[in-house]
């Protein structure tokens, strides 16, 4: 999982996995989000960002990647900048 804070940083991303599903994005209030990308032979550009429809909500990104990382109790209810402030309080 990796919080991408600049669209800037995306560039550091391969086009040719975001044009095969390796990556889901979402924007801070968990709304998803497509990122254009077009790969040749001989290069590679990342394009704009828009809004679309999330191919599985934030919250089960989040607990998925909190139950791999042995946090079974990290809380993932409310807007996602609250995400696991209850976990952090135990």
């Amino acid at each position: 999982m990796l919080q991408i804070e600049d669209a800037s940083a995306i560039d550091m991303l391969e086009g040719v996995d975001i044009l095969n599903g390796e990556y889901v994005f979402w924007d801070a209030d968990g709304n998803g989000v497509s990122i254009a990308a077009s790969v040749t032979r001989f290069t590679m550009e990342i394009g704009d960002a828009t809004s679309c429809a999330a191919l599985f909500p934030l919250r089960d990104a989040f607990a998925l990647h909190a139950k791999k990382l042995g946090l079974p109790n990290f809380n993932v209810d409310g807007r996602p900048e609250k995400f696991g402030i209850e976990s952090r309080r135990n």
